[in-house]
C-alpha cells in the first residue's frame, strides 16, 4: 500500500523541490490540536490518542508491531508491559535511543524524513533498498515471537508511515 502511493507521487516530488517539514513541529501540533501537554504523553482516559498502539500481529509467533510516540519509547514500564525490546527510532539523528546502554534493548534508527536524500529513491529498487534494513530488523524480530516499536515524537507522522 505505502509503495503503491509512494511510488505514484515520486514523478511529481521529483519535479518540485517541496520544502522539508520539521515532523517535530508537525508533533507539537498535533499535541496542542488534541489538548496534550507539550510533551505528548496521553492524558488518562484520553480516546483519541495514545501513547502506543498494536498495529499487527505475526499468524504464528504473535510477535507484534507497535506504533508509539516518545513517551512509549523512553518508559521502561510501557515497554515491559508490552514486552518490547526492539525498537525503531524514527526521529531525526539527534533523538536519544533512551535505553541504548541497557543490552536487552535492541535498536534500530530509521530517520524516515530523510528518505529524499537517499539515492535512486525514484525507482522501485532504490525505495526497496532504502527500506530493506528496516524490513529485516522488524521481521527477523517478529519470526522470533518478539515485540517491535515503532516511534517518533508523536507516533503518528513519521512512525506511522513506517510501521
Amino acid at each position: 500500500f505505502f509503495f503503491a502511493i509512494f511510488h505514484s507521487n515520486m514523478s511529481s516530488a521529483n519535479n518540485v523541490r517541496q520544502e522539508e517539514l520539521d515532523f517535530d513541529e508537525e508533533a507539537r501540533k498535533l499535541f496542542e490540536m488534541l489538548n496534550l501537554p507539550s510533551s505528548g504523553a496521553a492524558m488518562p482516559g484520553c480516546k483519541r490518542y495514545s501513547d502506543i498502539d498494536a498495529i499487527w500481529a505475526h499468524p504464528v509467533t504473535a510477535g507484534t508491531i507497535y506504533v508509539g510516540n516518545r513517551t512509549a519509547a523512553s518508559s521502561r514500564d510501557i515497554l515491559l508491559r508490552h514486552n518490547i525490546f526492539h525498537i525503531v527510532n524514527c526521529q531525526d539523528m539527534e533523538a536519544p535511543n533512551f535505553h541504548e546502554k541497557d543490552p536487552q534493548y535492541h535498536y534500530f534508527r530509521f530517520p524516515v524524513s530523510y528518505w529524499s536524500r537517499a539515492p535512486n529513491m525514484n525507482t522501485s529498487a532504490g525505495v526497496l533498498k532504502y527500506f530493506e534494513p528496516l524490513f529485516k530488523f522488524i521481521g527477523a524480530a517478529l519470526e522470533n515471537g518478539q515485540n517491535v516499536l515503532v516511534h517518533c515524537l508523536a507516533g503518528a507522522h513519521r512512525a506511522g508511515t513506517t510501521g
